[in-house]
């Protein structure tokens, strides 16, 4: 986007749409349950992963013409899905730490890895694909809940000590990071598990926050200016357009 309202828009666009679209795809989810518990005869005796039902659904119920759109559809959804993630990873690498240590390196350079490692990071979710595939998972979606919760908690959980405090530091918040990703991994090891695989999430970013703010107030690190980049010294930041 060329200005930071336009990526706001955008942002607040996609927090609009979340909603809707997760209703649809969980009733999706129903409707199929609703179908084959109707009409048991005709589910597919050796679907036992819940994630073959739709594909089944899609090959077997749909018209001939409809059921080639709808799989068109997924393959053109995924592709727009896993090429921005992998343009997103390489980026990163290039920009966050290539470039750190080499911050001289022509554009021309940084292009060229930044495509090699586009293709190296295809080739690794390739293989992981696979590898998943051969695992006895009796659904992807509860998987991908389980490794997000695991990874993506102690992610969310650093934005907000970096957005909601002033006095989160490095060591602190690598210490919540570690904190998250332990806690997380106990619960979800135990047997029977205590919480919902929805909820774990929600507890590693809690525990994540918490003990991150925690250490780095116990551990202070070296100070530095945060202004506009938080909460509270945003507004402040706004207010005084003569110090940006």
């Amino acid at each position: 986007t060329p200005t930071e309202k336009a990526a706001a828009r955008a942002i607040w666009t996609h927090a609009v749409m979340v909603a809707p679209s997760s209703i649809l795809f969980f009733g999706l989810g129903t409707a199929l349950f609703v179908f084959y518990k109707a009409k048991p005869e005709l589910l597919n005796p050796a679907a036992a992963s819940t994630d073959m039902i739709f594909p089944w659904f899609i090959a077997n119920e749909l018209p001939t013409g409809i059921s080639g759109l709808v799989i068109a559809a997924l393959f053109a959804a995924t592709m727009s899905s896993v090429d921005s993630g992998m343009n997103s990873i390489a980026t990163v690498l290039v920009t966050d730490f290539y470039r750190r240590f080499v911050p001289n390196a022509p554009d021309r350079t940084c292009l060229r890895l930044a495509r090699w490692l586009t293709v190296l990071i295809g080739v690794v979710a390739t293989l992981s694909a696979v590898l998943i595939g051969w695992l006895d998972a009796k659904s992807l979606f509860d998987l991908f809940l389980k490794n997000a919760g695991l990874l993506g908690s102690s992610l969310a959980g650093v934005f907000l000590l970096g957005v909601l405090t002033r006095r989160a530091n490095s060591t602190g918040t690598m210490t919540g990071v570690v904190a998250c990703i332990t806690t997380l991994y106990v619960i979800q090891n135990m047997n029977p598990v205590p919480i919902h695989g929805y909820f774990t999430a929600v507890v590693g970013i809690l525990v994540c926050v918490f003990v991150g703010y925690a250490t780095s107030l116990a551990i202070p690190g070296p100070t530095k200016s945060v202004e506009g980049l938080t909460v509270a010294t945003l507004g402040r930041l706004q207010s005084e357009p003569s110090k940006r």
